[in-house]
């Protein structure tokens, strides 16, 4: 570097030519101090070269050529080279008369700062001759033998010299080739370059380290570096242009493939799986950001830490020993196991490989760092899974077996022993034949044949025991292939059910006294829901013993003083102590009636007590009925019938409808009326779906939906129930717009909204008569629409007027009208929550209400509700297409038609299916086959293992595992619940199979994406 305002270095290649001039050279800045000269200028003052840079040249001068020297200096002539004479004093102190060539010397920007001054001593004729050919002869060697090519070419653009290096780059045989012929066309790769080095020269007068690109003799490129300038006569005229150039082809290639190079290797490092880290000593002086990632802190912390902080305390001391022997060059491992400690304290595990590599000119560690914890975790975890599933096999209640593909018996578990009556040793290498008769091995043979075509199956047979002893086996059977699909063996589950046979005979026989008894018989257990009603019950209540089934026994009484003495006597019950008593009833016809009730509790083998039996004999004749029932209770009774028609009504209505559906689209084109009575069937079971729906709706069962809705038919079916409810001194007048357009709101709600405010009208004229008004039109405002609660903002509504011709409210009255609770009716004639309620539907559905009113003059409520453009409406709810998969679903549900349906339904959307009848067969075959499922699709009530309980058991073993949910009814979880307990979804029926396949795809996709 040179500082600000000195000459700038002198080039390489003229520094070796200046170097062996007989003349002296230097370079001197504007103040005359010496920045560069040849030996030779050293020689002349009788110095070093060393001693003279730095020293004012002017101190080596005449004292009265001093001041000349210095205006020289700092005004040169522009651009030319100025001839004059110095008398400069020689180091034996003798002053000798030089001539002086000199030359400004400008910077990159053109400005002078300084000059060079070539120095010629005028010795006697002889030895000035001699000296010249010496210097003549070394200059020549010198231009001969020089590796960058000097060249000076004449105003005319013709090259009129050139080093013979300049043949050599240029693929010539000699420079003669090059004499005298035009440079662009003869040099240049595109000869409009040439011109764009000329206006580069032109500009400043010379160019330094300027890159083109030539041309050799066969066509080939070559790119060149110059430093160039006008060469001048005495009179300063240009006389053509001379410089160096040198062929920097291969130090570009160089240069590019080293960048390439290092953006390879930097992309390697930025982008590595492994943590890669620098240290010297105790400090990081390079980190990646994997390396980041896996410590949790960033590259400016690590940078400010002390390396020994992130290590492990007890690791620590191994990890410094072994980095300082490696920096040393001894022998340690490379690799090798460590912990960590994460930005948030958490230890991981890393495998660490150390390695010593120079660097800024000294020794220091390259480390990798690769992150360990998941793998080591998974290892320990997979250890401990395989110890807990053995122990789980060895000490499960039921027995386990193992057979190959010739029946030859190779593990049972304890169980299993127990059930052979053997131990394992008499048992293994035997075949099955060995312990069971003739009739049920070729049972077993029989269903051989189905397992090694890969199906799985169940059924019974009898072992023998040593004694004799025969033992009923239920057997599960899971056939084992492999990747290539061959049949390897067997994997066999033994439940011993000879108990549960013999109990089943017995049970049989009670069953049939029981099933012919006139009393109602009902089992229940502790937390009172019916297990099992007799016929008799249906003679009792009217409803039939698969509908009872599943209710709380609790819910069947009606009254609240029989309520709470039923609740006194089930606890007396539960304690063990068997009560008795008359009780109310209600037939399904609606009849009430009494009966005497007797409640016992059966206890098991220690005395706790697991079921509780009533008895109840129908005594309606024998006591007075009691009619009187509060209204609340009847609401409650329709709810809880309604729920158990929609649980049992549902499950019937899903295979009706699914079915049909399955047979529309599996009915050919030239079949029409079969096709016809199939639409008609799923049109009617989708009537009969709504129904359910209505019933839920009517005793607040079922949540409200928000759909497209036409209001003109709804206000329609009102006016003509209120017609048939209210006297014919009230006159009715409607006048309901034909394209009133269409809003989104539940349809059930918006028939309360008018049912409520009509009936409210309808009372403020009860015993006067009067005429009430309703009308229905599309309202349009350019301006928000004043409301109660808030404005609306401008657009187009439904308009719905009610008035009458009523009492009518004063202010205060009307400020109080729409709050809870608040009434003006007579005790017992109002809840005061009618109007609470239209207000809060209304607002929900994003309209508002008015209300004009005056005391003897009526009242007119408006209400004025969003309308819905009808293009809008077709876009809410755009057909697609069935979703389709090729997922593995299990399906489990107690009702064979439903599970049939859903199996041949999914089937036919591509997944494979596996139904269960039975929640324990399902879980059971899960625990032994994991990985053969990706989704369970169950029932929520079934016998025996629920559906919730069945994905409890299965998220024991495998959490997060995919749960579709069904239910025809239940009151006890909603979407919002099964969703919170870890069920992807509750699907209620009957569903349709569009919507069940789009369930199943989203519940798959999610899973998928999670994963990924």
């Amino acid at each position: 570097m040179h500082r600000a305002g000195a000459p700038p270095p002198m080039a390489d290649p003229f520094r070796t030519l200046v170097e062996e001039l007989r003349d002296g050279v230097l370079m001197v800045d504007l103040d005359s101090v010496i920045t560069y000269c040849n030996p030779r200028m050293a020689h002349l003052l009788g110095t070093g070269v060393a001693a003279l840079v730095g020293k004012a040249f002017t101190a080596f001068l005449a004292p009265a050529d001093r001041q000349a020297f210095l205006e020289r200096l700092a005004n040169p002539k522009e651009g030319n080279s100025e001839t004059y004479e110095l008398s400069i004093q020689s180091g034996n102190g003798q002053q000798i008369l030089c001539s002086v060539s000199g030359t400004p010397l400008r910077d990159s920007a053109g400005c002078v700062v300084g000059a060079c001054e070539v120095v010629t001593c005028t010795p006697d004729k002889g030895s000035s001759e001699g000296a010249l050919k010496e210097s003549e002869a070394k200059f020549r060697s010198v231009f001969e033998n020089m590796q960058d090519v000097f060249y000076r070419t004449d105003n005319q653009g013709e090259m009129v010299l050139m080093s013979p290096s300049g043949a050599k780059i240029l693929g010539y045989e000699s420079v003669d080739e090059l004499l005298g012929r035009p440079i662009p066309e003869s040099m240049y790769a595109v000869p409009s370059d040439h011109l764009v080095f000329m206006e580069a020269l032109a500009e400043k007068g010379f160019v330094t380290g300027f890159e083109e690109t030539l041309r050799k003799k066969d066509g080939t490129p070559v790119l060149i570096s110059t430093n160039s300038h006008f060469y001048r006569d005495q009179a300063g005229q240009v006389l053509g242009v001379e410089g160096i150039f040198s062929d920097i082809s291969e130090r570009k290639l160089a240069e590019e493939a080293l960048k390439e190079r290092e953006a390879m290797y930097r992309a390697l490092v930025e982008h590595s799986h492994d943590g890669i880290f620098i240290i010297d000593g105790d400090r990081f002086l390079f980190v990646n950001p994997r390396a980041t990632q896996i410590v949790g802190y960033s590259q400016e912390e690590l940078y400010a830490m002390n390396l020994w902080d992130l290590v492990h305390p007890e690791e620590r001391a191994k990890i410094r020993e072994n980095a300082a022997r490696r920096v040393r060059g001894e022998e340690v491992p490379s690799s090798y196991n460590a912990r960590v400690i994460h930005k948030h304290g958490t230890v991981l595990y890393v495998d660490l490989s150390l390695s010593r590599i120079p660097f800024a000119g000294k020794w220091a560690v390259l480390g990798t760092l690769r992150d360990i914890t998941e793998r080591l975790e998974s290892e320990a975890a997979l250890k401990f899974s395989e110890e807990r599933y053995r122990l789980l096999v060895e000490n499960q209640g039921e027995g386990v077996g193992y057979v190959d593909e010739n029946e030859k018996i190779l593990f049972v578990n304890r169980a299993a022993e127990e059930i052979f009556g053997r131990v394992r040793a008499d048992i293994l290498g035997r075949s099955l034949s060995d312990f069971t008769d003739s009739r049920s091995f070729q049972r077993v043979q029989s269903e051989t044949l189905k397992r090694k075509s890969g199906t799985k199956s169940t059924y019974e047979m009898d072992f023998l025991r040593p004694e004799g002893e025969r033992r009923h086996v239920l057997v599960t059977v899971t056939p084992h292939i492999n990747e290539q699909g061959k049949f390897l063996g067997a994997l066999g589950i033994f439940r011993d059910i000879t108990t549960v046979k013999e109990a089943e005979a017995e049970l049989k026989r009670l069953s049939t006294a029981i099933e012919q008894a006139s009393d109602s018989i009902l089992v229940a257990d502790v937390a009172g829901t019916i297990l099992y009603a007799n016929p008799a019950t249906e003679r009792l209540l009217g409803i039939s013993p698969a509908e009872v089934k599943g209710q709380k026994i609790i819910d069947l009484n009606y009254g609240e003083t029989d309520k709470s003495l039923y609740q006194e006597r089930w606890h007396e019950v539960i304690e063990g102590k068997p009560t008795s008593g008359r009780m109310s009833h209600r037939h399904a016809d609606g009849r009430t009636g009494q009966a005497d009730t007797t409640l016992s509790p059966v206890r098991d083998d220690e005395g706790v007590v697991q079921f509780v039996v009533v008895t109840s004999r129908d005594v309606t004749r024998e006591a007075e009925l009691e009619t009187q029932l509060r209204h609340s209770q009847k609401m409650e009774a329709i709810g809880v019938l309604a729920g158990g028609i929609a649980h049992d009504f549902n499950n019937l209505l899903m295979p009706i409808l699914g079915f049909s559906e399955l047979a529309q689209d599996r009915v050919s084109e030239d079949q029409p009326k079969l096709a016809s009575y199939l639409g008609e069937i799923h049109k009617a079971g989708r009537r009969a779906a709504e129904l359910v729906s209505q019933i839920l709706l009517f005793s607040r069962q079922a949540e409200q939906v928000k759909e497209p809705v036409e209001l003109k038919p709804i206000v329609k079916e009102c006016l003509k129930l209120m017609r048939s409810a209210i006297p014919t001194t009230i006159l009715i007048e409607a006048r309901v717009q034909e394209d009133c357009g269409a809003v989104l709101a539940d349809p059930s709600q918006i028939h309360q909204v008018v049912m409520n405010l009509c009936t409210n009208a309808y009372q403020a004229m009860r015993g006067l008569g009067g005429r009430l008004e309703v009308s229905l039109d599309r309202y349009g405002s350019m301006d928000p629409v004043q409301t109660i609660g808030g404005d609306l903002p401008a657009g187009d509504y439904a308009r719905l007027r009610i008035t009458d011709t009523g009492c009518g409210m004063g202010p205060e009255t009307q400020k109080q009208i729409f709050l809870p609770f608040f009434t003006t009716k007579k005790v017992g004639e109002g809840t005061g929550l009618g109007l609470s309620i239209v207000h809060g539907i209304v607002t929900d559905c994003g309209g508002g209400i008015t209300l004009e009113s005056e005391v003897g003059r009526g009242s007119t409520f408006t209400v004025f509700l969003p309308s819905i453009d009808r293009r809008e409406v077709g876009n809410l709810a755009p057909c697609q297409g069935v979703a389709t998969g090729s997922e593995r679903i299990m399906v489990v549900d107690d009702e064979v038609p439903i599970g049939q349906m859903l199996g041949d339904a999914l089937l036919m959307l591509g997944y494979r299916v596996s139904v269960f009848q039975d929640s324990r067969e399902a879980l059971s075959d899960f625990q032994m086959k994991p990985e053969a499922y990706d989704l369970l699709l169950t029932d929520f009530s079934m016998p025996g293992i629920t559906g919730s309980e069945l994905a409890g058991c299965i998220w024991e073993t495998h959490p997060g595992f995919p749960v579709l949910l069904m239910t025809g009814y239940t009151d006890d979880l909603d979407e919002a619940k099964a969703i919170k307990l870890g069920f992807a979804n509750l699907l209620r029926k009957p569903l349709p199979l569009q919507s069940l396949a789009k369930a199943l795809r989203q519940t798959l996709d999610d899973v998928k994406g999670r994963q990924a």
